[in-house]
């Protein structure tokens, strides 16, 4: 079974579905539905960390001030 997911990060457009896949023989070794459902939400839980990372894009901007930060502490 392929589940689609995506992350919701509060802002509006730019979603790009992503996909994880459990097989049907996991599925029915499951005794409930919750117990499925569980298994689908691991799923997706370990192909968001596999997949999803994050950076951030004002990198030399951010070195620039924690510098000036650490300078100012150091002349106080």
């Amino acid at each position: 079974m392929e589940i689609a997911w995506e992350v919701e990060d509060g802002y509006v457009g730019k979603s790009r579905p992503q996909h994880a896949t459990v097989e049907d023989d996991e599925i029915s070794e499951c005794d409930t539905v919750e117990e499925a459902m569980e298994l689908v939400s691991n799923s997706v839980q370990e192909a968001f960390e596999n997949n999803i990372t994050w950076c951030f894009t004002n990198h030399d901007k951010v070195k620039k001030e924690i510098e000036s930060i650490i300078t100012n502490k150091k002349e106080i």
